[in-house]
């Protein structure tokens, strides 16, 4: 085909997939007015657009690279470009050009780091390659120094402590790429600050990254090393270029280092990650890939299901949109099995449960004799039936048990008459829980939401010794050891700051513990869930560390206020939604309820804090139940709507719940990860923290970062 017709082609392609984005786009504006849930024929259409939209982009792909057309980045450049600007980049730090009576020289750049005082960007390791080469030629100019030989002004500029460190030159390297005209000097308008800049603010650190595998590294990604000594120096350096060869990732690194300066380095991924030193290939530790979002390939536009926290909405499309129309659904929308509608999604996502349950069905969407026996198999041994009839329907009690709200009995809740019982629905689902801390089980008074030390404990603080006391017994639940008593001594500080640098990311801990404060928070609310930390992770197949990282971000490590309320977040669109579902006409009842009723999200709107329950309660006054739903809720920051997919039957059982400190929202948390098809995204080696932020808090997380903190909040936990 011709390159005219291939350039035709591609138009016609492209107006077609806008056209399907935007008719994508209906559906999660609907979601938005219909309580955010999408029901199963609407879930399936968006299935098939989805499906629509993958394979023409599938055929521009292919088109682009018959033109020779390469993808790219947030920045508008490719990553041959990306290549290319790195290259120049290097070059220019590498050697300063200087001319001494006439005569060029090239000089290395050394390396040095934050000398401060006066001297700009240049005196403390942060100068552009113009800034450096302008300081050393105004002293050849000005006669300080007079020397042709590059080795003796190099050891001159070393010993005036001119050069560039570790994280001026990766942040300039970042500035270079994203700067339109390619220059190299820094302004106002760039990214990075040089100077406002360290090395774990391109890796663990910093907002705008995420963590890479060694496997998927691209040019222009970080290479962070944290050094695991007591006051080590940590270091940054950038991937120049990558390729592959029989399974092995090989990486040229770009970086100014303390021995050399700016430098080139071959490294290789081959199960392990190896530099090449001297004439080997030497083993790596505390070395992590990172990735600046701006240097992800161009995501597809839509309009997204809203802001905040509709997760119902963004979690369907997030499932639809990694694959088609065949893949299986996260809800069943006909029944499958004996005598069963058995559509393709759905006999898919029951195959793929039942496999989960023990049997060794191939997953194929064919729903035959082998996955009806499985069926009964499993409605004998874990739904209570006598007679099993081989039928799944949707919120029936087979399917219930299957996705774990189900109860497993094989006595009292068995069909004594045989007859199929898929649509009872009369138990009340919250009693279904096999496992995790009863609903009437107390907590230690000292981890009681309502606990608190009257004054500041510590490094510097008042140190009474009841608060003290308190302050210690909490520490010991963490392993510190510390002697019973009211004694504020060193050790006492020791363990404090280590908890803080541990389980809040302190870069700098200060030792004290203030009343209300972060640590405090951390203290009762991580301990408060501590004892079902290991069981819990262990039932549901994920990381300790994932389920601290969640709840750090979702409510700061406690879920709790003061005065013993669980936090909540008032959604003033939800409650609009809400309304409008119960035949309310929200337009009509705007006027005075502003900061409640309102059709889309608006952070705006938020008090934070207590202040949200008046905000609750003024919506109560207009509707208790839609009010209720229209709350996220405790620790985990769950929807009030979402109360039936994480095991209760109404709003108010739900909500009662999530007012005890009892591990109820911990395991309210995990059953909606589960039943929502999220916890495959944080399960095993391999974490991917955008789809599982795209799925928990919708859309907007990507504008929030909490896929960022959630990534390196996760990092920090799994390291004690």
């Amino acid at each position: 085909m011709s390159n005219e017709k291939l350039t035709q082609q591609l138009g016609k392609l492209k107006e077609a997939c806008a056209k399907w984005e935007k008719e994508l786009s209906v559906y999660s504006k609907w979601a938005i007015e219909n309580d955010g849930v999408l029901s199963a024929n609407e879930i399936q259409v968006i299935n098939a657009i989805n499906s629509e939209i993958q394979s023409i982009k599938n055929q521009i792909a292919k088109i682009e690279t018959a033109k020779g057309i390469e993808p790219k980045n947030k920045l508008g450049i490719t990553e041959v470009e990306v290549k290319d600007k790195l290259a120049n980049f290097f070059a220019a730090f590498d050697k300063i050009t200087v001319v001494v009576d006439n005569v060029k020289v090239e000089v290395e750049t050394p390396y040095f780091m934050n000398n401060g005082g006066g001297g700009g960007y240049v005196k403390v390791g942060k100068g552009s390659p113009k800034d450096i080469q302008k300081w050393l030629q105004d002293k050849i100019n000005s006669g300080a120094v007079k020397s042709k030989n590059p080795q003796e002004l190099r050891d001159y500029m070393k010993q005036n402590r001119i050069g560039v460190d570790c994280s001026g030159f990766v942040s300039q390297a970042l500035n270079h790429l994203a700067d339109k005209e390619g220059d190299m000097d820094f302004g106002s308008d760039d990214v990075f600050n040089p100077g406002g800049r360290n090395s774990t603010s391109f890796g663990p650190a910093g907002k705008e990254f995420t963590k890479i595998s060694p496997e998927n590294v691209k040019i222009g990604d970080t290479l962070y090393y944290d050094n695991p000594k007591a006051g080590g120096v940590n270091h940054i350096r950038i991937v120049g270029d990558v390729r592959k060869e029989n399974g092995v990732v090989y990486y040229t690194l770009f970086e100014s280092a303390g021995s050399t300066g700016p430098r080139k380095m071959e490294w290789k991924f081959d199960a392990k990650l190896q530099e090449f030193v001297g004439n080997k290939w030497v083993i790596k530790s505390n070395e992590e890939f990172y990735r600046w979002k701006s240097l992800e390939m161009q995501a597809p536009s839509s309009d997204g299901a809203g802001q905040g926290q509709v997760q119902d909405q963004q979690n369907q499309q997030n499932n639809a949109s990694e694959g088609n129309a065949a893949q299986p659904s996260s809800t069943l929308s006909e029944s499958v099995g004996n005598a069963g509608k058995n559509k393709k999604a759905d006999v898919l996502l029951v195959q793929e449960l039942l496999n989960k349950k023990g049997a060794s069905l191939v997953i194929d969407g064919d729903c035959g004799n082998k996955t009806i026996a499985a069926i009964e198999k499993f409605q004998k041994d874990f739904a209570g039936f006598s007679k099993p009839d081989g039928l799944i329907s949707p919120g029936g009690k087979t399917w219930k048990a299957l996705i774990g709200n189900g109860t497993q009995n094989n006595s009292s809740q068995q069909n004594s008459g045989g007859q199929h019982e898929e649509n009872n629905g009369n138990s009340n689902p919250s009693n279904n829980n096999q496992t995790g801390p009863s609903q009437n089980t107390p907590v230690e008074e000292i981890l009681a939401p309502n606990s608190a030390i009257k004054q500041s404990v510590g490094s510097g603080g008042k140190n009474d010794v009841a608060d003290v006391l308190k302050v210690k017994q909490l520490l010991n639940k963490f392993g510190y050891n510390l002697s019973a008593d009211g004694n504020s001594d060193n050790s006492l500080i020791t363990a404090i700051k280590d908890f803080q640098s541990k389980y809040r990311g302190s870069s700098n801990p200060d030792g004290k513990v203030d009343p209300g404060g972060a640590t405090w928070n951390s203290l009762i609310g991580i301990g408060r869930i501590q004892g079902q930390l290991l069981s819990m992770a262990s039932q549901f197949g994920i990381e300790p560390a994932v389920i601290l990282a969640i709840q750090q971000i979702e409510s700061g490590g406690n879920g709790f206020l003061p005065d013993g309320r669980p936090k909540i977040l008032f959604e003033g669109h939800v409650f609009w939604s809400q309304l409008k579902k119960i035949g309310k006409n929200p337009e009509t009842l705007t006027s005075g309820n502003e900061n409640i009723l309102y059709p889309s999200w608006d952070k705006s709107k938020y008090k934070g804090g207590a202040a949200e329950y008046d905000r609750l309660e003024n919506a109560k006054k207009i509707d208790e139940i839609a009010a209720l739903k229209s709350a996220s809720w405790g620790e985990f920051q769950i929807m009030g709507f979402n109360h039936s997919s994480v095991g209760y039957a109404d709003v108010k059982t739900f909500v009662e719940a999530m007012h005890i400190p009892n591990g109820a929202s911990l395991k309210a948390m995990l059953e909606f990860c589960k039943n929502k098809n999220l916890l495959k995204h944080v399960s095993g080696n391999s974490k991917d923290w955008a789809k599982f932020a795209y799925g928990y808090n919708g859309s907007g997380y990507a504008q929030n970062q909490y896929d960022v903190k959630l990534a390196a909040a996760y990092e920090r936990f799994k390291k004690i």
